[in-house]
């Protein structure tokens, strides 16, 4: 039977190849003319590389006490199914509704955080990222729906 643990990994696994898969359908481009996928696609390595190195580390430390309990590890799973409902409802509603839908929901259900500090928190935070995004020239999805 697969340990929770080993599930968790696998599901980033497979978030790692879909964003590979994803960047390279964009087009990755090159250093000088980077493409739409580039950044899909250096995140996707990344997240298969820690998820490689966190398989080594667990690998290593077997019939040692874990560091991290089955309380935080739960605390992970809201948190990658909220990602991924991000990532589902983006084109559909735009980023700055689905960016506020993230951010407040996360600090309100999985860090305990109140109403006001979680919306306050929330605003700031996809406003200065929408901000930066909007200054580097990048397009940010507006939402079929408004």
């Amino acid at each position: 039977m697969m340990s929770l643990g080993s599930l968790i990994r696998l599901l980033f696994v497979v978030f790692g190849a879909l964003a590979l898969r994803e960047g390279w359908t964009l087009g990755i481009g090159s250093l000088r003319a980077p493409g739409p996928g580039l950044w899909p696609f250096l995140l996707g390595a990344l997240l298969l590389g820690l998820v490689l190195l966190e398989f080594i580390v667990h690998a290593r430390a077997e019939g040692r006490p874990a560091v991290v309990g089955r309380g935080e590890t739960l605390t992970v799973l809201p948190a990658v199914v909220a990602l991924g409902l991000f990532v589902s409802i983006l084109d559909l509603i735009g980023f700055v509704t689905a960016a506020l839908l993230l951010v407040g929901g996360l600090l309100f259900a999985i860090h305990r955080r109140g109403w006001r500090e979680s919306i306050l928190v929330s605003v700031v935070a996809v406003l200065a990222s929408w901000s930066i995004f909007t200054w580097l020239g990048v397009p940010l999805p507006r939402g079929r729906l408004w």
